[in-house]
């Protein structure tokens, strides 16, 4: 039997996911969520606690001290932050944000994603039309904050545990230079480089059968399915 028909799958919501407020992002409690979640599908009769594994692409690729499959993952290095009059309305928007959260209030939002110099959490040339495929939400201003401090690369010398990169070579928004220095410090990681943007990996894109494909190796030579 293969990998993709055997394997259990388990799926959860992430803070802010509903109730109110709504799509605030805060790294601890996003590294928090998966944590929560190792820990239920280990006690989980189902589960098999020793042959967990965890996938996240972009951002949640991010948590890739603890995941086995990161795809164009966030490692804490993006492109530089045009510094004018933009980029106040976004600071701004962000201290407002914080101030009314604080406060009780309802959030300060912005757009997830928008064009360059223009209000919004995700500016980078050509991301637009990618992210709205995906998610054509808003995000809290003040989520931007914790971005500048978050650099999950400084947690690849303890990564124990096999990982795999699928690293887009092309990636103007999660720049690849630190995930092929995560590979070089992490005796257990697998980079499979590919020619392409950052959204070109996901599905139905020019490049989402060869990302795929080395997520089904990487899991056959790891978590072998046992043969009946």
């Amino acid at each position: 039997m293969s990998f993709e028909k055997s394997a259990l799958k388990l799926a959860s919501s992430a803070h802010g996911f509903d109730g109110t407020p709504r799509r605030v992002r805060i790294v601890k409690e996003q590294l928090e969520d998966y944590r929560t979640v190792i820990k239920y599908a280990r006690q989980q009769p189902e589960f098999d606690p020793q042959r967990l594994v965890l996938w996240g692409s972009s951002f949640s690729g991010s948590v890739n001290a603890v995941a086995a499959l990161a795809q164009c993952p966030y490692t804490g290095l993006s492109p530089p932050i045009p510094l004018d009059f933009t980029y106040l309305k976004i600071a701004g928007s962000a201290v407002l944000d914080m101030v009314k959260q604080a406060l009780g209030l309802a959030p300060v939002y912005i757009p997830v994603v928008s064009e360059p110099r223009t209000v919004g959490a995700l500016t980078t040339e050509g991301t637009k039309p990618g992210m709205l495929a995906i998610c054509s939400k808003d995000v809290s201003a003040s989520s931007l904050l914790q971005v500048p401090s978050y650099h999950p690369r400084a947690k690849a010398a303890s990564i124990t545990c096999p990982l795999l990169i699928v690293l887009p070579t092309e990636d103007n928004l999660c720049l690849p230079d630190d995930a092929v220095q995560i590979s070089q410090a992490t005796e257990k990681c697998e980079l499979v480089s590919v020619p392409c943007g950052h959204f070109d990996l996901y599905y139905g894109r020019s490049y989402h059968t060869e990302s795929i494909t080395a997520q089904l190796e990487f899991l056959k030579k790891h978590v072998p399915v046992p043969q009946v």
